[in-house]
């Protein structure tokens, strides 16, 4: 999906919701079950955008909003005989969003493919912890744009 932006154009993935961003791969999330702490971690999405969740088949987790996931990891959970509905709480949550690729194109001083929401040199070495909300700053539209040069 393309956004005019003056004369730019930035192509960027947009979720099926306004309100949370989709998971893309390298973006990371905990899941927390208190009945079932051999479930519990921080958890990646790989390359082929699934999660590895020990004891389960490959949760496909790319392109969904993290309460799809959560919905998705509920379902594997009692479906699979490990916890009854009842009884189940599953929460996940972002402890951190990769960063993405985009193509910039048009009036700007740089146009071509920009990463947008790259840790800065201390994020890097600071331990990650889960965060509350789903708004990230640094992957939006006017980060690729700064990234691009400007218009």
């Amino acid at each position: 999906m393309g956004t005019f932006c003056g004369s730019a154009i930035v192509a960027l993935s947009v979720g099926t919701s306004t309100h949370a961003l989709p998971l893309s791969p390298g973006d990371r999330i905990k899941v927390s079950i208190p009945e079932g702490e051999e479930f519990n971690g921080i958890y990646e999405v790989n390359f082929n955008g699934n999660l590895e969740i020990p004891y389960l088949p490959p949760l496909p987790a790319l392109g969904l909003e993290p309460e799809q996931v959560q919905q998705t990891l509920t379902s594997i959970l009692v479906d699979g005989g490990f916890f009854q509905p009842s009884f189940l709480r599953v929460s996940v949550n972002i402890v951190q969003w990769a960063p993405v690729a985009v193509f910039v194109s048009g009036t700007t001083f740089q146009p071509g493919r920009v990463l947008i929401n790259e840790p800065s040199d201390i994020e890097k070495t600071q331990i990650p912890v889960a965060v509350t909300g789903q708004y990230t700053t640094k992957r939006s539209i006017t980060e690729a744009l700064q990234r691009a040069g400007g218009i």
